[in-house]
C-alpha cells in the first residue's frame, strides 16, 4: 500500500506538472489563439464546439471518481495508459473550488488530500486504495478566472517511471520517475517530467543547458524566485525548461514543447 506522504507527494508532482504544462501550452499560443481560448472559456460553444448530447455525467477518463462541479464544461486536454488529465474553467475561486472537491470527498466517505499553496493555485483529491488510482484536482487561478484540471493517474506506476524525454530533447543522466503526456497538437505539444535526486539546481540547469545547446537549440537561461526556466529554440519548434526544487527537495524538471513559432 502507498504511504499517505507519498500520495501527497505525487500529488503535489503531478498538480505541479499539469500547472506548469498549462502555462507554457498558454505562453505557446499566438494571440488568436489565445483569444479563442479565453471566448471559449466565456462562452463553450462561442468556437463553434456543439453542446453536449446530454446535460448529465461528464464521462470523461479524467473525471471518472469525481463530482460533478457546477457548471462545468469539461475539454479532455490528454489520455494515457497513466494519465488522464480534462480542463474546465469558472467564475469561482480556488478556495471555492477545493472546498467543494473536499466536502464532496468527505461526504461519501472517502480520505481527501489537499493543499492550498496560495490564493491562485492549489490541489485537492484521494486515493483509491483498490486499484491505486489516484484522482486529482489540479487549481490555477488566472485573471478573472479559475482553471480546473480535473485527472486520473497511477502514481505507483508513475514512481517507478521511465518515459523518454520528446524527440530532440537530451537525455539528461540522473533521471529518476520519468512521465509524459501529450497536450494536443498532433504530438508537437508534450509535457515531461522527472525529479534528479542528490544535485543542485544550478548543476541540473547547467546539463540542461549544456545538453540543449549539444543538439542544435538557442538556450537562453532566466533564474527567478529559486526557479531557473530555459528558453529553446531551433528550426523544428520551441520548448521550456522549468526547473525546481519539489515537495521531497529533489530537483524536478518540467520540459514542455511546442511546434514551430507561428504555428498552431
Amino acid at each position: 500500500m502507498i504511504r499517505t506522504f507519498r500520495v501527497i507527494l505525487i500529488a503535489a508532482v503531478v498538480g505541479a506538472a499539469l500547472g506548469t504544462g498549462w502555462a507554457f501550452h498558454r505562453d505557446a499560443e499566438d494571440e488568436q489563439q489565445r483569444r479563442a481560448f479565453e471566448e471559449a472559456a466565456e462562452d463553450p460553444y462561442a468556437a463553434g464546439a456543439e453542446p453536449p448530447a446530454q446535460t448529465g455525467r461528464v464521462t470523461l477518463a479524467a473525471v471518472e471518481g469525481l463530482p460533478q462541479y457546477p457548471g462545468a464544461f469539461v475539454r479532455p486536454i490528454s489520455s494515457g495508459a497513466q494519465l488522464n488529465v480534462a480542463w474546465f474553467a469558472t467564475k469561482d475561486s480556488v478556495d471555492q473550488v477545493l472546498s467543494f472537491y473536499e466536502k464532496e470527498f468527505t461526504a461519501k466517505g472517502l480520505i481527501p488530500v489537499s493543499y492550498q499553496f496560495s490564493p491562485v493555485s492549489g490541489y485537492a483529491g484521494y486515493l483509491d486504495f483498490g486499484d491505486h488510482r489516484m484522482h486529482l484536482v489540479s487549481v490555477l487561478r488566472q485573471g478573472d478566472e479559475t482553471l480546473v484540471f480535473p485527472s486520473t493517474s497511477y502514481p505507483k506506476k508513475m514512481l517507478e517511471g521511465g518515459a523518454s524525454p520528446p524527440a530532440g530533447v537530451p537525455n539528461i543522466a540522473g533521471a529518476e520517475g520519468a512521465v509524459s503526456f501529450d497536450l494536443g497538437g498532433g504530438g508537437s505539444r508534450q509535457v515531461w517530467l522527472a525529479t534528479y535526486p542528490g544535485q543542485s539546481l544550478d548543476e541540473v540547469a547547467a546539463a540542461w543547458s549544456r545538453g540543449l545547446a549539444g543538439n542544435g537549440w538557442d538556450v537562453k537561461r532566466a533564474d527567478e524566485g529559486g526557479e531557473a526556466r530555459l528558453e529553446a529554440d531551433r528550426a523544428e519548434g520551441s520548448l521550456q525548461v522549468a526547473i525546481r526544487k519539489d515537495p521531497s527537495a529533489k530537483i524536478a524538471v518540467y520540459v514542455t514543447t511546442a511546434g514551430p513559432r507561428g504555428l498552431p
